[in-house]
């Protein structure tokens, strides 16, 4: 007797199987896999293909399906992997997905046992946890149809302490050292310093020793300074390399591992990518937690994660996650650690990390270190004055002085000694400040301080015309003079404030044409009520400028209060380098508007 089933009537038995639409879709697809093999051993190959597909996204599936809670970053990435296995099965497709890829490095960790641990852990062997696999899967599973080779060449892994970096690093090196079938494999972990790289080194070697048997097995052996692995396919050979990009120079990198990247500079990074771009198969991998300096390179790679994640780029060959907290999450309760952490239910003690985050609700130095390492949350400094997500919205490119229609229009300056930044900022607002503030910043450099700038940012701001290259050695006070002369005709400003330190000498030349100055002192006296209000507005997203040296300079500032509550920003004790003109520049303006007038001058020359 044959009996059929109407296509609605499988689709119902799949949904039933699977609790929704979109892996009814992927089980009856792997269904028909199954029915289609002509033989047993195809039906048997079928089956675990099916099988490992299903465990390798699983983890995918549960985020998607609101089972599993995470941050709006890690989502996105668990989407996009569900969306291109759904386009792999269409018939024009030029890639596929192989699972028997990350279910050979499954059963690789699983020879593994832990090293230390309590009685859960300890001597147990390596069992992957399902985002593990599933992140393993993005980065080994995908293949070109036509050439068989990997599509992943680089893949950016970020997320808090604690959480397996060091052994997901351990199983990369010593894989793809032994196990991936590539002749002479050169696997490097770079760091900016000879500690970091030391670190990994280490981290990898005590597998090796602590798996006497498998390393035989394999053919590794530990060397003075390098970890060798000779077998059928040649020498395999790893090896931890620090700043001295000179090491890096002219090698052949099968896998190259950054480790926390957010300490790493671009060159180190720059120099071993070069040498991984070479032959079919290579891989970089940066695995880091956030840290404190937002202009570094590992923040730089951060937002172009958060590019990628968001479709405003299209790199196929990029594989990022980042598992964080969001911005407007309650940083200090269990239910944000948990969307921050994969591992939160089983690696993290649960317990010391809700200790650290009592004691960081209250000490700003546990603060500090509970953001970057805990949430994964970028800072700025120790003693950041006001949060990045803030400082971001502020920069609109496209903001024009004409276009802004205000009670108010001010110049702010902030001189500079010879050779440092100068900033003209010209400030358009309500006379009572219940509106926005609008900012429109001038900054000048000499040509010798921008080229030896060691970060680059200066040269690449005065190619992007944000920053004014004026003199050689020195500012060019002429240039300065006529730029605010020009502001202050071109748009009827009613007066230009200097700072009383420095501006002396410019600021009389400017009376003596004929224009409103005013002298302000830098005491904390001044401009205590100026920060009050300037943060007020940029912490309610009503301040905005159209310079990105302005929220750099935001970014750079550190908040002091003094006796009697009073206020004075400035710039990071340990790093001057750090300038805050542009803020400083703001608050000569604001000086004059938070008095409800254009107030006398706080110094007279004559």
């Amino acid at each position: 007797m044959t009996s059929t089933v109407s296509k609605e009537g499988l689709d119902a038995f799949a949904y039933h199987i699977t609790g929704s639409k979109e892996q009814a879709e992927e089980f009856l697809a792997a269904l028909e896999t199954v029915i289609l093999a002509d033989d047993e051993e195809d039906i048997i190959e079928a089956k675990k293909l099916l099988a490992y597909q299903q465990q390798q996204f699983q983890y995918a599936r549960d985020v998607v399906t609101g089972k599993i809670i995470v941050g709006r970053l890690a989502y996105l990435a668990c989407w996009r992997s569900l969306q291109y296995l759904r386009a792999s099965r269409e018939p024009n497709s030029t890639e596929y997905f192989d699972p028997f890829a990350t279910e050979r490095i499954r059963r690789f960790a699983l020879k593994f046992k832990h090293l230390e641990g309590d009685e859960k852990f300890g001597g147990k062997p390596f069992v992957l946890e399902s985002w593990q696999l599933w992140l393993l899967s993005q980065i080994f599973g995908w293949k070109d149809k036509a050439t068989g080779h990997r599509i992943v060449r680089t893949a950016h892994i970020d997320v808090p302490r604690g959480n397996g970096k060091s052994f997901l690093v351990s199983i990369l090196v010593l894989y793809m050292m032994s196990m991936d079938h590539r002749y002479g494999p050169k696997v490097y972990c770079a760091a900016t310093t000879r500690e970091q790289a030391q670190a990994v080194y280490k981290a990898v070697e005590e597998h090796v020793f602590g798996n006497t048997k498998l390393m035989d097995a394999l053919g590794i052996t530990r060397k003075a300074y390098s970890i060798q692995c000779r077998n059928k396919f040649g020498l395999g050979e790893f090896k931890a390399l620090s700043r001295d990009t000179k090491a890096f120079d002219g090698k052949n990198v099968y896998l190259g591992i950054v480790d926390e990247l957010h300490a790493v500079d671009e060159k180190v990074w720059n120099v071993i990518n070069s040498g991984a771009a070479k032959s079919a198969n290579t891989l970089m991998v940066a695995i880091t937690t956030a840290g404190l300096n937002l202009d570094s390179f590992g923040y730089s790679r951060r937002k172009f994660c958060e590019c990628v994640l968001n479709g405003e780029v299209t790199l196929r060959s990029f594989f990022c996650v980042v598992w964080c907290a969001d911005a407007d999450d309650e940083p200090f309760c269990a239910a944000t650690l948990a969307k921050a952490n994969p591992a939160w239910n089983s690696a993290i003690n649960q317990e010391k990390v809700l200790e650290e985050a009592a004691e960081a609700k209250i000490l700003k130095s546990s603060y500090v270190e509970y953001m970057p390492k805990r949430l994964n949350i970028w800072l700025n400094s120790a003693t950041q004055w006001i949060d990045p997500s803030r400082i971001e919205h502020t920069y609109k490119p496209e903001l024009k002085p004409e276009d802004v229609d205000a009670d108010v229009c001010l110049i702010g300056v902030d001189m500079a000694r010879v050779g440092d930044m100068t900033a003209i900022v010209m400030v358009k607002c309500s006379r009572d400040l219940t509106g926005p503030i609008y900012a429109f910043p001038y900054y000048f450099l000499p040509r010798e301080t921008i080229e030896n700038d060691a970060t680059g940012l200066y040269k690449q701001w005065r190619d992007e015309g944000h920053l004014i290259q004026s003199g050689e050695s020195a500012i060019s006070y002429e240039h300065v003079r006529n730029t605010i002369k020009k502001l202050y005709r071109d748009y009827g400003c009613e007066s230009v404030n200097f700072d009383q330190a420095l501006g002396m000498e410019t600021g009389e030349t400017l009376q003596n044409e004929g224009l409103e100055v005013f002298f302000i002192g830098q005491s904390s006296i001044n401009l205590t009520t100026p920060i009050i209000k300037l943060e007020e507005k940029l912490v309610t997203g009503t301040f905005f400028h159209n310079n990105p040296v302005m929220s750099w300079n935001i970014r750079n500032c550190t908040m002091v209060e003094g006796r009697k509550g009073l206020l004075s920003l400035e710039k990071p004790k340990k790093e001057q380098d750090k300038k805050i003109d542009g803020v400083d520049a703001v608050l000569n303006c604001l000086f004059s508007v938070a008095n409800n007038e254009v107030v006398e001058p706080v110094f007279y020359s004559n």
